[in-house]
């Protein structure tokens, strides 16, 4: 589940089904022409973390392999996207009193 979702950051919250020595979690940004890593598999004990330094509006594809014995499971996916970055209405308002 992704249980909270800034304009840079995703947390994810799963269920362990068994027992798990570790978890990898790992995020690919979707619709890529390139097939490569947003970054390295991040191994966590918990069955929350959070992933950040995303791109803002930008949807990812993120998976959990639990480990158990060394041994991984089939991974778990989830759709996320993180928040639309909001602009200043400050900006808007100058730009607007500029063109009158």
């Amino acid at each position: 589940f992704a249980v909270n979702k800034t304009q840079t950051s995703v947390t994810l919250l799963w269920v362990e089904e068994g027992v798990a020595d570790f978890f990898e979690v790992f995020c690919q940004q979707v619709g890529s022409s390139q097939e490569t890593k947003l970054q390295e598999p991040i191994a966590v004990s918990s069955h929350v973390v959070t992933i950040s330094s995303l791109l803002p509006a930008t949807a990812y594809n993120c998976s959990v392999t639990s480990f158990s014995h060394n041994s991984p499971s089939v991974p778990t996916f989830i759709a996320v996207s993180t928040m639309v970055t909001e602009m200043n209405p400050n900006v808007v308002v100058i730009s607007v009193l500029a063109i009158l």
